[in-house]
């Protein structure tokens, strides 16, 4: 289906808006970028990509909430991330060689809109560019610290403090996320997530 010139126009906009924040406005591959990039909207519900149809995209958060999950072999689902924030990048699939692949799956929270480069054409533009380059590690690096500080609050915190935690790091999410991912994050049961927010109401 051809694109409509409004379409294009909101395609730009958000294209140059991503690239102002990411600060890659004056690079000599802009308009390179801007002929990857892909704007994409999913409705509250909807996943990005699954284990059956993995994304070779890499995405960035322009607006709503993204949780990302894996499946464990018994079938049970675990909150592993939320994006919220505008910018945050979010790798789904990722060849790792002989070792196999990472994955990942994915879906909005709420609505969202998100800006995609296909990862194939873009790693390819890292060994051009100084400032993308950067960027890239960049990402992972604040990928990596997140997933970190996570792990050590999962593993190292009272259940109490988890909770703690989260209301400072996810600021109004509480109110956005349904409770049990909230408490699959946390790993917490949904009644003990209950439990503690009523003890936090009753202190207040």
């Amino acid at each position: 289906m051809q694109s409509t010139i409004g379409e294009e126009v909101e395609v730009l906009t958000e294209f140059k808006k991503l690239m102002r924040y990411l600060g890659l406005e004056h690079v000599p591959q802009y308009h390179r970028y801007q002929s990857m990039a892909i704007l994409k909207s999913l409705c509250k519900g909807e996943q990005f990509y699954s284990e059956d149809n993995k994304s070779d995209y890499i995405y960035f958060l322009l607006s709503g909430v993204l949780r990302g999950y894996t499946i464990e072999q018994d079938g049970k689902d675990i909150t592993d991330c939320f994006l919220f924030r505008y910018g945050q990048a979010h790798i789904g699939f990722l060849n790792t060689g002989e070792n196999g692949f990472l994955t990942e799956r994915a879906e909005a929270v709420t609505d969202v809109s998100v800006m995609c480069f296909e990862v194939q054409a873009l790693s390819a533009e890292i060994y051009n560019s100084l400032e993308l380059s950067r960027l890239y590690s960049a990402k992972l690096m604040e990928s990596y610290v997140e997933h970190w500080v996570h792990k050590n609050v999962r593993f190292r915190f009272s259940a109490s403090d988890r909770y703690l935690w989260f209301l400072k790091a996810y600021p109004g999410l509480i109110d956005i996320v349904p409770h049990k991912h909230i408490a699959s994050y946390l790993g917490v049961t949904p009644e003990t997530l209950s439990r503690l927010r009523r003890n936090l109401r009753e202190e207040i």
